[in-house]
């Protein structure tokens, strides 16, 4: 996912004190827009149960095995915090694992319960405020009442020594939501399926919380934690905010800008349920996306206004992630829903319809994806006529990997006048996700009109899908090189050092059709030099033994190690140029002189 919506649209800021001065939650928050502020109620300053979660390491409250084996720095350990715990209470003290200007997060062993967990040592301001500790009290134990493993559990609210309050809670193996969406998620196409396991289990974990009639109020990627790295094993996280909805009056705004819900922020004391399912909605058009729908609420500090958007108008999921089918896409954008009449009803209707939903099979949505392309690819093709040609080479000193010369009947294709460019290729990977090949930025090769370089034979040929075609056979590549006749060349019997970039005609490649001196009996330009090109088949030395005289539509060998390269790039040595020569390279090469073309082969 973009690193731009990933860091600077998230908060560093967990709480807001009385003064209205926000308050670092640690040392390892990502640094953010003030903009995005998690904002929580003037009169008390509430401390969210797990910030602790800010150290990137947790481990399960169930496990007794010292901290020590599980090979941690003491990240700020003092004498003065390690005094808190006496060697004849409950706790015995390993280590400090966050500091921050709400208070220290500790590492300790519980004698009584026999395992480890994390204390947040509270600031002493509090014990002597009745109001806010009591408010403190009863929101802070809110998740006691709701017994799920995908909830983070909280032990207790005690007092350390006369001027210190604590509170014990589960310390959890794994890495943050964000973290994961940030480095794993970022492929959106490998991981939707992740994706959709993630949010199918976290609205389970979260139709618990709305049984026990529990609002989160503050849902967003930091305050889930995946126990042990599994996408199986979501757990929601700071329930310090959440209210039991029946008892809630505070009338001021609680949660943070970018996840927050219409009425969290024009109406606090209408909020109910649905404010998480708008949360839970943006969360998952950011997964599988890879950036924040045009709904969210990351700009009201600087407008004062909340967006209006009616989900007709936000983009859908699919655009960007051909793998979501249509049900999801359209159960995401309900959830964006600016009135909460117009979302579900809480997340147990919302675990109920996305517990079946699975995404689509990659074949099957990349064609689905380049259906939805909306405007022309810019990839012209020219049309092949069925008829005989012969592949191979006649000639007495030809290499034997190009012989023997095999007179083959094609059926009629539509062939691409160029190779794709990186304009296609950018467009491609806005719809899919995938990642961006090297050199796709460089200054020489990553220009629009360049044709796109360092993509595998896979991404090339998911590519070619997703333009409605495919990567072309051998003999469909050497048909549309050479059409019907005997050339040596695309453009004749004789070289021309002016008809094409081949042999460091240029140290790089050039724009597309650059070379029309070179262009092809068919009208192909770029069929030698600029880049070598991606073939369906699998390459074999021996290939064109096993080919049988007018054989109709034949391909390569059904496997292989290598598959084929034809055309010859930049870099190659004249004699690549000729149309018949075979290149090959295992498919997960990425050259800066390796592209593609599309064929377009008639159904009938």
């Amino acid at each position: 996912m973009s690193k731009t919506n990933s860091k600077n649209d998230e908060t560093n800021w967990d709480t807001v004190g009385s003064a209205g001065v926000a308050v670092s939650a640690g040392p390892d928050e990502a640094t953010v827009m003030p903009d995005e502020s998690t904002v929580m109620p003037a009169e008390a300053t509430v401390i969210p149960c797990n910030s602790y979660k800010n150290t990137g390491t947790v481990i399960d409250a169930g496990s007794s095995e010292p901290a020590e084996k599980q090979g941690h720095a003491d990240e700020g350990g003092s004498d003065e915090v390690e005094a808190l715990f006496p060697a004849e209470g409950n706790y015995e003290y390993i280590r400090t694992i966050g500091k921050g200007g709400q208070g220290s997060v500790c590492l300790v062993f519980d004698k009584r319960l026999a395992c480890q967990v994390a204390v947040k040592i509270l600031p002493a301001s509090l014990v002597d405020n009745t109001l806010q500790l009591e408010m403190l009290r009863n929101e802070i134990l809110i998740p006691r009442k709701i017994r799920h493993e995908g909830i983070a559990a909280i032990y207790d609210l005690y007092e350390i020594g006369k001027d210190n309050l604590g509170i014990s809670m589960e310390y959890i193996d794994g890495s943050s939501l964000r973290d994961w969406v940030d480095n794993k998620g970022s492929d959106r196409w490998h991981s939707a399926g992740e994706c959709v396991t993630i949010l199918r289990n976290l609205a389970e974990s979260l139709s618990k919380a709305h049984e026990n009639k529990v609002v989160h109020r503050d849902l967003k990627p930091q305050n889930v934690m995946l126990r042990d790295n599994d996408v199986n094993k979501p757990v929601l996280l700071d329930f310090g905010i959440a209210v039991a909805s029946e008892n809630r009056t505070e009338t001021h705004r609680v949660g943070t800008f970018s996840y927050m819900a219409p009425e969290q922020y024009e109406n606090p004391a209408a909020v109910d349920c649905r404010a998480d399912l708008f949360a839970y909605g943006i969360i998952a058009y950011e997964m599988l996306t890879g950036q924040l729908p045009p709904c969210t609420l990351r700009y009201v500090r600087q407008t004062g206004k909340v967006p209006r958007i009616n989900v007709g108008e936000i983009t859908p999921v699919y655009h960007y992630n051909p793998r979501v089918p249509l049900q999801l896409d359209s159960l995401i954008r309900k959830l964006l829903s600016y009135n909460p009449e117009d979302r579900l009803s809480s997340a147990v209707e919302l675990y109920e319809n996305i517990r079946g939903i699975e995404v689509l099979p990659e074949e099957a949505s990349i064609e689905n994806a380049g259906k939805q392309e909306s405007s022309p690819s810019g990839l012209e093709f020219v049309a092949i006529p069925e008829g005989f040609f012969y592949i191979g080479s006649h000639a007495s000193d030809a290499p034997a990997w190009e012989r023997p010369r095999r007179r083959l009947l094609l059926s009629s294709y539509k062939m691409s006048v160029t190779t794709v460019t990186n304009s296609i290729y950018k467009r491609f990977l806005e719809h899919t996700g995938l990642p961006r090949p090297p050199w796709f930025d460089d200054e020489s090769f990553g220009r629009d009109d360049h044709p796109v370089v360092g993509v595998t034979w896979e991404e090339a040929r998911l590519c070619a899908v997703w333009l409605g075609g495919r990567l072309p056979t051998e003999a469909q590549w050497e048909k549309a090189a050479k059409s019907d006749g005997l050339l040596v060349y695309p453009w004749g019997n004789d070289y021309r050092a002016d008809a094409a970039n081949i042999d460091f005609y240029y140290k790089a490649t050039t724009p597309v059709g650059s070379f029309p001196q070179g262009k092809s009996p068919y009208g192909c330009l770029d069929m030698a030099g600029n880049v070598r090109e991606w073939c369906l088949d699998w390459y074999s030395p021996t290939a064109y033994t096993s080919l049988a005289t007018n054989a109709k539509d034949a391909g390569g060998p059904p496997n292989g190690v290598e598959k084929v390269l034809r055309g010859g790039g930049f870099r190659s040595l004249r004699y690549e140029a000729r149309c018949t020569f075979r290149g090959h390279a295992p498919d997960l090469t990425r050259e800066p002189d390796i592209g593609f073309r599309v064929v377009i082969v008639d159904p009938s």
